[in-house]
Protein backbone atom coordinates (compact mmCIF):
# COMPACT_ATOMS: atom_id res chain seq x y z
CA UNK A 1 0.00 0.00 0.00
CA UNK A 2 1.25 3.49 -0.71
CA UNK A 3 0.85 5.94 2.13
CA UNK A 4 1.24 9.67 1.51
CA UNK A 5 2.95 11.76 4.14
CA UNK A 6 2.84 15.52 3.77
CA UNK A 7 4.59 15.92 7.10
CA UNK A 8 7.68 13.76 7.51
CA UNK A 9 7.44 13.98 11.32
CA UNK A 10 4.17 11.99 11.12
CA UNK A 11 5.86 8.98 9.55
CA UNK A 12 7.58 6.46 11.81
CA UNK A 13 11.30 6.04 11.05
CA UNK A 14 11.00 2.43 9.82
CA UNK A 15 9.12 3.47 6.65
CA UNK A 16 10.94 3.58 3.34
CA UNK A 17 10.00 6.68 1.36
CA UNK A 18 9.66 7.20 -2.39
CA UNK A 19 9.80 10.74 -3.70
CA UNK A 20 7.61 11.51 -6.67
CA UNK A 21 8.14 15.28 -6.41
CA UNK A 22 10.23 17.32 -3.98
CA UNK A 23 7.06 18.02 -1.94
CA UNK A 24 5.47 14.56 -1.99
CA UNK A 25 6.81 11.51 -0.23
CA UNK A 26 4.97 8.21 -0.61
CA UNK A 27 5.65 5.37 1.76
CA UNK A 28 5.29 1.75 0.79
CA UNK A 29 4.00 -0.16 3.80
CA UNK A 30 2.61 -3.55 4.51
CA UNK A 31 -0.36 -4.26 6.76
CA UNK A 32 1.70 -4.97 9.86
CA UNK A 33 3.40 -1.61 9.53
CA UNK A 34 -0.05 -0.05 9.08
CA UNK A 35 -1.29 -1.69 12.28
CA UNK A 36 1.87 -0.67 14.14
CA UNK A 37 1.44 2.87 12.83
CA UNK A 38 -2.12 3.01 14.13
CA UNK A 39 -0.75 2.12 17.53
CA UNK A 40 2.28 4.43 17.35
CA UNK A 41 0.51 7.50 15.99
CA UNK A 42 -2.53 7.37 18.18
CA UNK A 43 -0.85 6.15 21.33
CA UNK A 44 -3.71 3.76 21.86
CA UNK A 45 -2.36 1.64 24.64
CA UNK A 46 -3.78 -1.47 23.00
CA UNK A 47 -1.06 -3.58 24.54
CA UNK A 48 -1.21 -5.48 27.82
CA UNK A 49 -4.89 -5.33 28.66
CA UNK A 50 -5.63 -1.63 28.12
CA UNK A 51 -9.20 -0.81 27.17
CA UNK A 52 -9.81 -0.34 23.46
CA UNK A 53 -12.25 2.29 22.21
CA UNK A 54 -14.73 1.48 19.46
CA UNK A 55 -12.78 3.74 17.06
CA UNK A 56 -9.58 1.85 17.81
CA UNK A 57 -11.41 -1.44 17.28
CA UNK A 58 -12.71 -0.14 13.93
CA UNK A 59 -9.20 0.77 12.81
CA UNK A 60 -8.01 -2.73 13.62
CA UNK A 61 -10.97 -4.30 11.77
CA UNK A 62 -10.26 -2.01 8.78
CA UNK A 63 -6.63 -3.12 8.81
CA UNK A 64 -7.57 -6.80 9.04
CA UNK A 65 -10.10 -6.61 6.20
CA UNK A 66 -7.53 -4.70 4.14
CA UNK A 67 -5.00 -7.46 4.81
CA UNK A 68 -7.54 -10.14 3.84
CA UNK A 69 -8.05 -8.42 0.49
CA UNK A 70 -4.34 -8.82 -0.30
CA UNK A 71 -3.99 -12.35 1.03
CA UNK A 72 -7.00 -14.22 -0.26
CA UNK A 73 -5.16 -17.52 0.27
CA UNK A 74 -4.81 -16.91 4.02
CA UNK A 75 -7.77 -17.67 6.28
CA UNK A 76 -9.45 -14.92 8.28
CA UNK A 77 -8.57 -16.89 11.42
CA UNK A 78 -4.86 -16.84 10.55
CA UNK A 79 -4.93 -13.10 9.75
CA UNK A 80 -6.67 -12.43 13.06
CA UNK A 81 -4.31 -14.64 15.08
CA UNK A 82 -1.25 -13.09 13.41
CA UNK A 83 -2.49 -9.60 14.29
CA UNK A 84 -3.04 -10.52 17.93
CA UNK A 85 0.39 -12.12 18.14
CA UNK A 86 2.30 -9.41 16.24
CA UNK A 87 0.62 -6.44 17.91
CA UNK A 88 0.11 -8.04 21.30
CA UNK A 89 -3.38 -6.62 21.71
CA UNK A 90 -5.92 -8.41 23.81
CA UNK A 91 -8.87 -10.07 22.14
CA UNK A 92 -11.78 -7.71 21.69
CA UNK A 93 -15.30 -9.03 21.21
CA UNK A 94 -16.28 -6.29 18.77
CA UNK A 95 -13.17 -6.81 16.61
CA UNK A 96 -13.65 -10.59 16.57
CA UNK A 97 -17.42 -10.52 15.97
CA UNK A 98 -17.24 -7.90 13.23
CA UNK A 99 -14.19 -9.27 11.40
CA UNK A 100 -15.46 -12.85 11.33
CA UNK A 101 -19.02 -11.69 10.60
CA UNK A 102 -17.72 -9.81 7.58
CA UNK A 103 -16.05 -12.97 6.26
CA UNK A 104 -19.35 -14.61 5.39
CA UNK A 105 -20.92 -11.37 4.14
CA UNK A 106 -18.11 -10.24 1.78
CA UNK A 107 -19.86 -11.32 -1.45
CA UNK A 108 -23.03 -9.43 -0.45
CA UNK A 109 -21.04 -6.37 0.68
CA UNK A 110 -19.11 -6.32 -2.61
CA UNK A 111 -22.35 -6.68 -4.59
CA UNK A 112 -23.76 -3.62 -2.82
CA UNK A 113 -20.57 -1.63 -3.40
CA UNK A 114 -20.49 -2.47 -7.12
CA UNK A 115 -24.20 -1.67 -7.41
CA UNK A 116 -23.87 1.78 -5.80
CA UNK A 117 -20.40 2.79 -7.01
CA UNK A 118 -21.90 3.90 -10.30
CA UNK A 119 -19.35 4.10 -13.09
CA UNK A 120 -16.66 2.29 -11.10
CA UNK A 121 -15.44 -1.26 -11.52
CA UNK A 122 -14.48 -3.04 -8.32
CA UNK A 123 -10.92 -3.60 -9.52
CA UNK A 124 -10.47 0.18 -9.97
CA UNK A 125 -11.37 1.00 -6.37
CA UNK A 126 -8.46 1.46 -4.02
CA UNK A 127 -8.15 -1.39 -1.57
CA UNK A 128 -8.30 1.15 1.27
CA UNK A 129 -11.63 2.58 0.02
CA UNK A 130 -12.90 -0.94 -0.54
CA UNK A 131 -12.05 -2.03 3.02
CA UNK A 132 -13.59 1.12 4.51
CA UNK A 133 -16.84 0.67 2.57
CA UNK A 134 -17.06 -3.02 3.46
CA UNK A 135 -16.71 -2.19 7.16
CA UNK A 136 -19.19 0.69 7.03
CA UNK A 137 -21.85 -1.28 5.18
CA UNK A 138 -21.41 -4.27 7.48
CA UNK A 139 -21.81 -2.07 10.55
CA UNK A 140 -24.90 -0.35 9.10
CA UNK A 141 -26.60 -3.64 8.27
CA UNK A 142 -25.43 -6.04 11.00
CA UNK A 143 -24.18 -4.14 14.06
CA UNK A 144 -27.33 -3.42 16.01
CA UNK A 145 -25.52 -1.15 18.46
CA UNK A 146 -24.06 1.09 15.71
CA UNK A 147 -26.45 3.61 14.14
CA UNK A 148 -25.98 4.03 10.38
CA UNK A 149 -25.04 7.70 10.82
CA UNK A 150 -22.24 6.70 13.22
CA UNK A 151 -20.96 4.00 10.86
CA UNK A 152 -20.88 6.54 8.00
CA UNK A 153 -19.14 9.17 10.13
CA UNK A 154 -16.53 6.67 11.25
CA UNK A 155 -15.97 5.58 7.65
CA UNK A 156 -15.30 9.23 6.75
CA UNK A 157 -12.74 9.47 9.55
CA UNK A 158 -10.97 6.34 8.31
CA UNK A 159 -10.99 7.67 4.75
CA UNK A 160 -9.57 11.04 5.81
CA UNK A 161 -6.81 9.29 7.73
CA UNK A 162 -5.86 6.43 5.40
CA UNK A 163 -7.12 7.19 1.89
CA UNK A 164 -6.48 9.85 -0.75
CA UNK A 165 -8.08 13.33 -0.61
CA UNK A 166 -11.01 12.55 -2.90
CA UNK A 167 -11.89 9.23 -1.26
CA UNK A 168 -14.07 10.56 1.60
CA UNK A 169 -16.54 12.20 -0.79
CA UNK A 170 -16.71 9.09 -2.98
CA UNK A 171 -17.12 6.73 -0.03
CA UNK A 172 -19.71 9.02 1.54
CA UNK A 173 -21.75 9.02 -1.67
CA UNK A 174 -21.74 5.23 -1.94
CA UNK A 175 -22.51 4.39 1.70
CA UNK A 176 -25.12 7.15 2.04
CA UNK A 177 -26.93 5.88 -1.05
CA UNK A 178 -26.96 2.37 0.40
CA UNK A 179 -28.17 3.62 3.79
CA UNK A 180 -30.97 5.67 2.22
CA UNK A 181 -32.05 2.85 -0.07
CA UNK A 182 -32.15 0.39 2.84
CA UNK A 183 -34.12 2.87 4.96
CA UNK A 184 -31.33 3.19 7.53
CA UNK A 185 -31.21 6.99 7.40
CA UNK A 186 -33.60 9.69 6.28
CA UNK A 187 -32.72 12.15 3.50
CA UNK A 188 -32.18 14.94 6.04
CA UNK A 189 -29.57 12.88 7.95
CA UNK A 190 -27.14 12.59 5.04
Amino acid sequence: MLFYAADAEFVPPNFMGILDTPQNIWYNIDIWNLLETITLISGYGLINGATMTRRQAREIIFSLIYEADFHKDVSFAQIYNNAIEDLEFDENDYVRRTFFGMEEKLPMLDTLISEYAVGWKMERLSKVSHAIMRLCIYEMLYSEDVPASVAINEAMELAKTYDHDKAPAFINGVVNAIAKNKGLIQNDEA
